[in-house]
């Protein structure tokens, strides 16, 4: 990502409290929108409901489709909001960092991922939470080389873009003048657990459980950015943290 010398950084840019839930909360009303309009053109020239409900529901290219929809939506509505302050987002929040930082928030996701994996499996084991996935959890888990290729996309590399950009760069901007770091980084790693509804997803333990460790990992993104002052090591973490878990799911359902 390129960045020029007079770039203004991220901590140059303020931020206002409604940017962040404009970003979000209307890049998915966009979005459901523009798939609430479709499926219903759909039944009006005869899908059955049922299938249309399917598709979004327990078909993979049209979960995954509508990742990238609202997904994008977000980062377009985000970007606009960004752009009326700098003309270079890109430099601004993913400024240039040591590939060292990189590689070594890669290698945290990869084992973060891992150990949290890992941590489930245990406590499933022991008797303490049980862990079950939802139709659309297992419909999500891609069996076929093309499904792999589009869930890196997705997953992988579109979703973390997006979430730092939101969560890590607007929110945790927002937040920064009104407490200190491990406040803004505690605060915005709260939202990101609490945003992914695993409690209205996995009712009772499971759920509280996921919100928490989600609330964690949040947290660790939200200390990169504070670190290196830029993006470009959350990215890296939260990206390879998905693709691990990713990969787990195939390999260890």
């Amino acid at each position: 990502m390129a960045e020029t010398s007079a770039a203004v950084r991220a901590d140059d840019i303020s931020v206002r409290w409604w940017e962040p839930v404009v970003a979000f909360a209307g890049g998915n009303a966009i979005a459901v929108a523009i798939a609430t309009a479709t499926l219903l053109g759909a039944i009006v020239r005869g899908m059955p409901l049922s299938d249309a409900t399917a598709l979004l529901t327990t078909n993979f290219m049209g979960i995954m489709g509508s990742i990238v929809l609202s997904d994008a939506t977000i980062l377009a509505l985000g970007w606009w909001l960004v752009r009326r302050r700098t003309a270079s987002p890109l430099a601004a929040y993913f400024p240039a960092v040591p590939m060292r930082a990189v590689l070594t928030a890669a290698a945290v996701g990869v084992v973060l991922s891992l150990a949290v994996n890992g941590l489930n499996q245990l406590i499933d084991s022991a008797g303490w939470v049980h862990f079950t996935d939802t139709a659309t959890e297992q419909a999500m888990v891609p069996h076929t080389l093309v499904q792999f290729a589009v869930s890196i996309f997705a997953v992988t590399l579109l979703a973390p873009v997006v979430e730092e950009f939101v969560f890590r760069g607007l929110l945790m901007r927002w937040l920064l003048p009104f407490s200190r770091a491990v406040g803004a980084v505690a605060v915005s790693g709260c939202v990101f657990g609490v945003i992914h509804g695993q409690f209205f997803q996995h009712p009772g333990a499971q759920g509280l459980l996921l919100t928490v460790e989600l609330a964690v990992i949040g947290a660790v993104l939200g200390l990169w950015v504070v670190r290196t002052r830029s993006l470009r090591t959350s990215f890296a973490m939260h990206a390879a943290f998905n693709l691990t878990a990713t990969i787990l799911s195939v390999i260890w359902p």
